[in-house]
Formats: C-alpha cells, sequence, structure tokens
C-alpha cells in the first residue's frame, strides 16, 4: 500500500477513535450503567442524588475502554492514548498559564491602583485641602507651558516651577538646537487625558507622577529663514510621565496663584525671578517645593517605572540626615550629567568646576580636545536616573548613581557649530560617585535647586572658579552638598566593586546585587537594547527581527527605533554591561521577565528573545526556561500580594467614608 495510502487510512481510524472520545457522554454513560438507576439514589439518573451517581461508572468505562482498545487494537490505542494523555497534560498546562496569566494581568492593574490610592489618601488627610481635580488642571497648564517654551527655546515664563536638572537638560538641547540651525515648531496641541501615576508620600517629598497623553504636530523650522525643514514633520500621540515634588507637610492654599501661574506661592506677588531664585517680596526660596508643587522630571512612557523599593543604604543614611532624598540626589546627578555634556561640548571643564572634585575635574578636563574642527557625542537623551547605593563610612559618605543614556556623534566647526550626526546611537550606562563629608545634613528647602549656591541661593555660573560668586563659600569640597567623584561603565571592575560593597553593607541578598545594574532598570530602550546584543549578528533579520518588533511595540518603540538600535549593534555602538557570570546571568533574565510581568505581561516574543540570550550568556536551555517559570510563578505570588493590598485600601477608604458620614 502507498504511504500516503497508509497515512490516510490511519487518519480515518484515528478520527473515528476521537468521534467516539468526543461522544464520551453516550459510550460513557453505556459503560458505567447509568441508564435508569443511580448508584445509591433510586429514580432515574437525571434526577439520582445519592452517593454513587455516574461519575464514577464513566471513569471506570473509560478505563476499559483504553483497555480494551489498547489490547485487542494496539497500533490504535497506543499512540492514541499517548495522545490523549498528552493532550489532558497540555491543556491543563495550557489553562494554568492562561490562569497565572488573567492574575498577573488582574495585579498589574491592582498594582497601578496601590501606587496611586494609598498616597493620595495620605496625602489627602495630610492637606485637607489638596484636590484632585485642582490639581489636575494646573499641572495641564504647566504642561502646556513647558511644550510652548520648549518651541521659543526660553524657559523664563517656566523657571519658578521646573528643577535645575530640567532647567540644564533643556539649556543644553536648546544650545545643541541653535548650533544645528533650527528651533522646533508644535502645532495643535490637545492633551488626551491626564492621569495619576504614581503618589507617593516620603519622608521629605510628596511626589505625585502624571501620565501625559496627548498629540500635536511637530516639525522644524530653519531658525533664520523660519522655512520648513523637510522630513521633519511628525503628527503622533505621545505619552509621557511627570513628576511633580512638594516638601512634606505643605498645605495647598486655596484661591491662590503659584509657581504654574507666575505667583509666588507663599506670598502671592507676581514672580521677577532673580539670581538667587527668591520671591523678591517674601525671600521665599520659590523651587525648594517647600510651598507649592516643583516639576522634577520628565520620562518617556517607554522608559517610567514606579519606584518601589529604596535602594541599599537609603534607609541607614536617613538615620543620620533625617532631610535625605533620592529625588534630590538624582537631581544632582542630573545636574552633573548635563554639565558633563557641555562642558565636552565646549571643550573645557568649566561647567564642572562648582559640582565635581578638583581631583576629577582636573583629570577629566584633561581628557578633552578643545581643537576645531573634531568630533564629539551630542544630542544626549537619558532614559533613567536611578540611586544603586548609598556606602556610608566614618569619614564620608558616598553614593551610587547609575544614568542610563544615549547619544550620536557629530563634528563641531570653529565657529561653534554642529554637523551631524555621523553614525548610528551609542546607548550606554554609567555609575556617577557622588561625595560628601560625613555628617552634612540635607536642606529640604535647598533640594531640586542643585545648580544654586546652597549658602546664598546664587546660581552656578560656568567659569572656572569652585566657589560662589556672590558670597564666596567653596562649592566642591562636598562640606555642603554632594559633588563628583568619579564616573565608571557601569560594566566596569571598579563600578561592579562599589555596588557589591553597598549591597553587602546593607545586608541585602547577592541574588538582589546580581539584578542590580540590569537593563531592566534603564526602561524599554534598554532592556531591548540589551537583548538585541545578545543575539549574533547574523541573527538579526528574519523572524528574530519580526520579534524584535513586537518587543518594541510593547515598549512604544516604532520600526524606525528598532532598526537604529540593530543598526547600532552592527556597528558596536550598544556599550552596555554584561553579566559576570551564569549565575548573574541567570538573576538578570529573572529581573527582565520580571519586569515584563510587571507590566502588561511577557509575551512569547520576549520570552523567545530572553531564551536566546540566555543560551548566548552561557546558560542550558533548561536553566532559562526553570528561571522563566520561577519569575512567572514570582510574578503570580506578586500580583496576589497587590490584589490584597488593593482590598485592604478599598475596605481602608470605605471605613474612612463612613466615619466621616457619622462625624
Amino acid at each position: 500500500m502507498p504511504k500516503f495510502l497508509c497515512r490516510l487510512h490511519h487518519t480515518r481510524w484515528l478520527l473515528v477513535v476521537c468521534f467516539l472520545l468526543l461522544s464520551t457522554g453516550w459510550l460513557w454513560a453505556r459503560a458505567g450503567g447509568g441508564h435508569s438507576s443511580g448508584g445509591g439514589g433510586g429514580g432515574s439518573s437525571s434526577s439520582s442524588g445519592g452517593g454513587g451517581g455516574s461519575g464514577g461508572g464513566d471513569l471506570i468505562g473509560l478505563i476499559r475502554f483504553f483497555w480494551w482498545l489498547n489490547t485487542r487494537h494496539p497500533l490504535i490505542g497506543v499512540p492514541v492514548t499517548a495522545g490523549v494523555v498528552y493532550f489532558i497534560y497540555r491543556s491543563g498546562k495550557a489553562g494554568k498559564r492562561g490562569y497565572q496569566g488573567v492574575v498577573i494581568h488582574r495585579g498589574a492593574a491592582a498594582a497601578a491602583e496601590n501606587v496611586v490610592q494609598p498616597g493620595l489618601r495620605a496625602l489627602g488627610k495630610a492637606d485637607p485641602a489638596f484636590s484632585k481635580n485642582a490639581f489636575e488642571a494646573r499641572v495641564r497648564v504647566a504642561f502646556t507651558k513647558l511644550q510652548r517654551a520648549w518651541c521659543e527655546q526660553s524657559l523664563v515664563t517656566v523657571r519658578p516651577f521646573i528643577s535645575d536638572g530640567i532647567h540644564e537638560r533643556f539649556g543644553l538641547q536648546f544650545e545643541e538646537q541653535r548650533s544645528l540651525g533650527y528651533r522646533p515648531v508644535m502645532e495643535n496641541l490637545s492633551i488626551a487625558s491626564s492621569d495619576f501615576a504614581q503618589v507617593e508620600c516620603g519622608p521629605v517629598f510628596d511626589v505625585i507622577t502624571v501620565r501625559f497623553s496627548a498629540r500635536a504636530h511637530d516639525y522644524r523650522v530653519d531658525a533664520t529663514s523660519g522655512e520648513r525643514i523637510a522630513g521633519s514633520e511628525e503628527e503622533a500621540n505621545f505619552v509621557e510621565y511627570w513628576s511633580f515634588l512638594r516638601t512634606r507637610g505643605s498645605q495647598t492654599k486655596l484661591n491662590q496663584a503659584g509657581l504654574i501661574e507666575g505667583n509666588c506661592p507663599n506670598c502671592g506677588a507676581a514672580i521677577a525671578m532673580n539670581q538667587g531664585a527668591k520671591c523678591e517680596h517674601c525671600q521665599a526660596l520659590l523651587r525648594s517645593g517647600e510651598f507649592d508643587w516643583v516639576l522634577a522630571e520628565i520620562t518617556q512612557e517607554r522608559e517610567w517605572q514606579p519606584r518601589r523599593t529604596p535602594p541599599p543604604g537609603a534607609v541607614q543614611i536617613r538615620e543620620s540626615d533625617p532631610g535625605f532624598s533620592l529625588q534630590d540626589l538624582e537631581d544632582v546627578t542630573s545636574v552633573i550629567f548635563w554639565r558633563k555634556a557641555a562642558a565636552e561640548r565646549a571643550g573645557r571643564a568649566d561647567a564642572l568646576r562648582k559640582v565635581s572634585e578638583p581631583a576629577w575635574c582636573d583629570a577629566f578636563a584633561a581628557t578633552l580636545d578643545s581643537s576645531t574642527p573634531r568630533k564629539l557625542l551630542a544630542d544626549y537623551a537619558v532614559s533613567a536616573v536611578e540611586t544603586t547605593g548609598v556606602l556610608l563610612d566614618e569619614a564620608e559618605h558616598r553614593a551610587l548613581v547609575q544614568v542610563w543614556w544615549m547619544a550620536r556623534k557629530f563634528s563641531i566647526d570653529e565657529a561653534g557649530r554642529l554637523h551631524g550626526p555621523k553614525g548610528d546611537w551609542l546607548v550606554t550606562t554609567s555609575v556617577f560617585v557622588l561625595a560628601r563629608r560625613a555628617g552634612v545634613q540635607s536642606v529640604p528647602s535647598a533640594s531640586i535647586s542643585s545648580a544654586h549656591c546652597p549658602q546664598c541661593g546664587g546660581a552656578f555660573q560656568r567659569d572656572t572658579s569652585a566657589a560662589c560668586e556672590y558670597c564666596g563659600t567653596v562649592l566642591n569640597d562636598g562640606t555642603r552638598a554632594w559633588v563628583l567623584r568619579d564616573v565608571f561603565p557601569t560594566g566596569s571592575s571598579e563600578a561592579r566593586a562599589l555596588m557589591a560593597d553597598a549591597v553587602g553593607r546593607s545586608q541585602r541578598s547577592g541574588e538582589l546585587f546580581r539584578a542590580i545594574g540590569t537593563p531592566a532598570r534603564g526602561g524599554g530602550t534598554a532592556a531591548l537594547a540589551w537583548m538585541i546584543l545578545c543575539l549574533d549578528r547574523g541573527e538579526l533579520d528574519g523572524s528574530i527581527r519580526g520579534m524584535l518588533y513586537v518587543a518594541g511595540k510593547k515598549h512604544d518603540l516604532g520600526k524606525e527605533q528598532v532598526d537604529a538600535l540593530m543598526a547600532a549593534a552592527t556597528a558596536g555602538q550598544l556599550d552596555l554591561p554584561q553579566p559576570a557570570d551564569a549565575a548573574e546571568a541567570q538573576a538578570w533574565i529573572a529581573q527582565m521577565a520580571a519586569a515584563a510581568h510587571h507590566t502588561s505581561g511577557l509575551s512569547s516574543a520576549e520570552t523567545k528573545l530572553l531564551q536566546r540570550a540566555g543560551t548566548r550568556l552561557g546558560l542550558t536551555s533548561a536553566d532559562v526556561n526553570l528561571t522563566l517559570n520561577r519569575a512567572r510563578s514570582e510574578a503570580v505570588s506578586h500580583a496576589r500580594e497587590e490584589l490584597r493590598a488593593a482590598r485592604r485600601e478599598k475596605t481602608a477608604a470605605r471605613e474612612e467614608e463612613r466615619s466621616a458620614h457619622a462625624q
């Protein structure tokens, strides 16, 4: 008999058997004796209610049927039985995974509420006049104002309510735009929604993060002629997370304009910004957060992650310095990062003299090339600034702050004009080591004013002096504030040793240390870039490319951006840390999977990419699968905890509401 006829013959018998199995209602009823009498309850099968019933008979009948099939027709019975067993196993496994997926999805939704509702309730207790609707209305005005300032390349109208970190970032970007000969234009800006993404009531600051969903028509015009630059037009939706902070204990003043409206939040007078950033009428520090909300950070959707646990050493430093704040530390680091970029562009270290130790600044200055024309990095983009540890010694304190950033190569001519970009994006991460003397106390009113003198409030100038031009206070010796000690690539032995030391001192687990520095902490761009880096260059095509597009879409990365990352990988421009050994690789993959589960779940594309990454890093397929399964189980446990926390929060809110009504 021809082979295809044999296959057809066997297929016919399999179909017959499958039909019989699907008709189990008839087959099992006969085999189990379930005609008109039950096992012990009497009556018909439709009304039997005793201790027997047809369930046991059905099972016995099924066993008898498979026994008959396997003994009389083994060529059919054995494969069919194996197929049925496999089908049951797979169905059960798929059902379990489906159920876990539902739990994870519900847990993610509960987690999103859990980072908003408890904080919002605590904020309402501390500040009864606070109104969520009024706050949203104000920050929508701030959103529109800052977008307009971006297009005007001037921060005068928004300076009162933005932190020094944002001011430095925008200032450098304006310089680059002017050097490239264009200015941005944004038309038809509309805000679709503004929702609270996180509310934190910390020991120093209250922080509210708002998720803005907006749409606008963007394009560039020539700075001289005002003509549109071809190829720069884009009309699209975009999402950003804006974090506003205010000193803990501050109170909302009803019917009084504040920083966003251009008025002093303390006395209500119109603001005329001076060098000290103080109100000319009442001398209040305007951007301190002491009287009103200040914009401290802007994050793109693909990079934003809620802060869940403090880094090693953060709890311990607050015991000796109650005013210590991660937000302030990270704002200081942002100022330093952008001043470092400005110094590289200028070919001089002047911008860093007041914010870095003399020894490091001199060494850095020696590496700068001030000749023209020359090549340099510009068009910087920072995806995340995260404190990874604090080291407390008897004489000094050190902070380790990781910065995930991107840049492209340009050239600069004698007139200071940039030309480029030349080549692909460089995607990398650095650890900034900041230091200060032990015993220095943080002053919350001087926080997020990191480019101003902590003594008199005067704005730092980009000159060769290490002292304040207004009061003469020396600023770079660590006796008053954090200053830069060093900068290391995150994957370097120096950075790894420092982070290991921080974790060891805080008695946190080695597993946690191995997860520190993972690209999952850097947001969607860093995570996808790392997965691309783990692939063989020859694999960046076909089905792998499709999987990368799918994974990128989840993180709001379009095809052009994914293609740019793949091109950067091919050009050797993805300079990201790699795990030191198999144990660390396993911890990193677990952290990447956990980060995916905390958002919208680990997709099949991401699973396959992580599996490939794991095998390229020296893990076996079994190790990777075990790690991913463990991460899924932990995600389920975490989701259940979030669901329980959400129920507790709802119960507490109802009890408070009843108490309020009773009073």
